[in-house]
């Protein structure tokens, strides 16, 4: 999964990608909130 930096750069790994461009930084967020709830 490319982030956001990949397909500025229109990078191979960007442009092969079937996820499209930002969902590196929302899966990443999701994944933070979910740590973070299983902490409290």
């Amino acid at each position: 999964m490319a982030e956001a930096q990949s397909y500025a750069r229109i990078t191979y790994e960007a442009m092969d990608s079937s996820y499209a461009q930002g969902s590196a930084e929302t899966v990443a967020a999701k994944i933070g909130t979910l740590l973070h709830s299983l902490h409290t």
